[in-house]
Formats: C-alpha cells, sequence, structure tokens
C-alpha cells in the first residue's frame, strides 16, 4: 500500500511537472495567437487588394465602353467625311470667270432689253443687239453656275473641315481614354502581383496557426489527464487525513473514556478528586 509520505512525493512531483506543462502550454497559446493575427492580417490586406481591383475594373471597363463609344464615332464621323468631299469630277473652275459680277452683265442685258423694246432701232442694229444678248446670256449662265459651284465646293470643304476636327476630337478622346484604361489595367495587374506574394505568406501562416492549434490542443489534453491524477492523488491524501483524523478522535474518545471511568471509581470509593480528576469528569459530561 502507498503511504502517505509516497504520496506526498507524487503530489509535488505531479504539481511541478503541471507548471511546467501551463508554462508550455501559454508558450504554445501565444505562438497559436501571432500566427493567428498574422494570418488574419495577411487575409484583411488581400481582401483589401481584391477591393480595389474590383473597384478598378469597374472604372477600367467603363473607359472600355467609352473607347468603344468613342471608337464609333470616330468611324462614323470618317465615314461622314468621305461622303461628304467625293471626288472632284470635270474641269476645275475658272478662277477668272469669278472675279467677274454677274450684277454687271444683268444690267447690260437689262439695257439691251429695254434698248430694243423702246428703242426704235433699226432691223441690223436689233440684230446685233439680239447677238450680243445671247453673249451675254450665255456669258451670265457661265458665271452663275461656276459661282454656284465654287460656292457648293467651299462649302464641302468647310464641312470636311468641321468633320475632320470632330473626329480629330474623337480620335484624342480614344487616345486619353485608352491611355487612361491602360493606366488602370496595369494597376490591376500590380495588385494582383502584390495578392500573388501574400498568399503563400497567409498559407504558410495558416499552417502555422493550424500546427500550433494542434498542439495547444494535445498538450491541454495532457495537462487535464495530469491534474486527473493529481485530483486522484489528493483524493487519496484526503481520505488518508479523514482515517486519521477519526482514529485520533476514536483514541481520544477511548482514553477519556477510560480517565472517566477511573473518576467514577474514585467518587464511588469516595476518594479524594484532583483538579485533574474534576477537569475530566466536566469533560465527559459536556461530550455526552
Amino acid at each position: 500500500m502507498t503511504t502517505p509520505q509516497e504520496l506526498v512525493s507524487a503530489l509535488r512531483e505531479r504539481k511541478a511537472k503541471i507548471a511546467e506543462m501551463r508554462q508550455k502550454l501559454d508558450a504554445i497559446d501565444k505562438e497559436k495567437e501571432q500566427w493567428f493575427s498574422a494570418k488574419n492580417s495577411f487575409s484583411s490586406r488581400i481582401k483589401g487588394l481584391i477591393r480595389q481591383i474590383r473597384d478598378l475594373k469597374e472604372k477600367r471597363d467603363s473607359l472600355t465602353k467609352d473607347v468603344r463609344g468613342l471608337k464609333q464615332k470616330r468611324d462614323s464621323t470618317q465615314k461622314e467625311l468621305k461622303a461628304a468631299v467625293p471626288p472632284e469630277k470635270g474641269p476645275p473652275i475658272d478662277r477668272d470667270i469669278l472675279r467677274i459680277n454677274p450684277g454687271a452683265i444683268r444690267a447690260q442685258m437689262d439695257r439691251i432689253e429695254t434698248t430694243i423694246e423702246t428703242g426704235g432701232i433699226s432691223f441690223e442694229k436689233e440684230k446685233r443687239l439680239m447677238v450680243k444678248m445671247r453673249a451675254l446670256k450665255k456669258d451670265y449662265a457661265l458665271i452663275v453656275e461656276a459661282k454656284q459651284a465654287a460656292k457648293e465646293q467651299r462649302d464641302k470643304r468647310e464641312k470636311a473641315h468641321d468633320l475632320g476636327k470632330e473626329a480629330e476630337s474623337y480620335h484624342l478622346l480614344v487616345v486619353h481614354k485608352a491611355g487612361e484604361s491602360q493606366k488602370v489595367h496595369e494597376q490591376v495587374v500590380a495588385l494582383a502581383k502584390q495578392i500573388d506574394e501574400l498568399k503563400p505568406e497567409e498559407k504558410e501562416a495558416l499552417q502555422k496557426f493550424l500546427g500550433f492549434k494542434k498542439q495547444f490542443s494535445e498538450e491541454y489534453a495532457r495537462l487535464k489527464a495530469e491534474l486527473v491524477e493529481t485530483d486522484k492523488i489528493k483524493a487519496q491524501l484526503d481520505a488518508m487525513d479523514a482515517e486519521r483524523s477519526r482514529s485520533r478522535q476514536q483514541r481520544e474518545r477511548q482514553s477519556l473514556d477510560d480517565l472517566q471511568k477511573s473518576v467514577e471509581e474514585k467518587i464511588k470509593s469516595k476518594k479524594k478528586l484532583t483538579n485533574e480528576d474534576l477537569l475530566i469528569f466536566q469533560k465527559a459530561m459536556r461530550g455526552k
């Protein structure tokens, strides 16, 4: 049977072991929490980068949509420009004709017409005036036609100029928007690279955390088992203490009973009681 001394020694050893185990458990828990915090830090950074990438992709898609729309407008304007300026057909316009004032010719024609109608001229002169009238009419028609053609060319050039400026403005916007889209895309690529660099660190931190968590669980289970064994030793020592207390009380009671009998014998024998006898007698009476 195990002696109380052996149990006390075993209890002391187990308490020392439990203290070491608690210290080791605290160290493991500290490492576990540090790696858990590191893992959460990496995860938080990655989530933040993912949000930035999502926002940037939305911006990039919007810019890409703008570029597509501007390209369509530019191409449409260029087609309209080509349609507005067809290749020149026929001989070029005589610039000398354009400098002639058709109003002056019109005035000559009116004077000739008035002369013929009201002038009382000879037939020969009328014939000459009619020849001149036909020549003036021909010249007038050529001048009017030339000026109209010149005006149409001028209007086409102005429209072509406006359409050209419009197409160029669309093109500049395309270049600008495409440049912005490219910059945003480069930002997305850079952020994605950061995520790729953080993911292995996040994975390592998670594995470290899970490893220390497993160690903590195993060490905690051993500590609980050790505490159970310690409680058993304490229970054994408590039982021994209780037994010793009962034995001591029985011995004291037996001794008191013996002394009481001795005092009672003295009383019966009418012997003189000592102070010690009286104390014993009183103590016995209180115990009843």
